[in-house]
């Protein structure tokens, strides 16, 4: 299953780190994006960032969410997501709507 994780900085100072070493952020973020850990990565302009992820169980997503640096420091939120389309044919299916073939 896919995830949408938010995190936001939950106290002053929080993003210190980054502002210190945005070069080393930007090397562990390629990589995650290379090794396919994390996908769509975003910085949030008010500060805090999120990002996709797929886990096939809870400890692989525990591992996803928790292993990231920035942790420690931020409110996170972890939103279940799924294909709008896939989603959308299902539904159809699942209420009799779908079109037939």
């Amino acid at each position: 299953m896919r995830f949408l994780i938010i995190n936001r900085p939950n106290s002053p100072g929080s993003d210190e780190w980054m502002e210190q070493r945005p070069d080393k952020i930007a090397a562990m973020l390629r990589e995650w994006l290379e090794g396919g850990v994390v996908e769509a990565p975003h910085v949030l302009i008010g500060g805090g960032h999120m990002y996709i992820c797929e886990a096939k169980d809870e400890e692989e997503l525990a591992v996803k969410v928790r292993y990231n640096p920035f942790f420690k420091n931020s409110d996170t939120e972890v939103i279940p997501i799924v294909d709008a389309l896939a989603f959308l044919e299902r539904y159809a299916e699942f209420t009799g709507q779908a079109a037939p073939d």
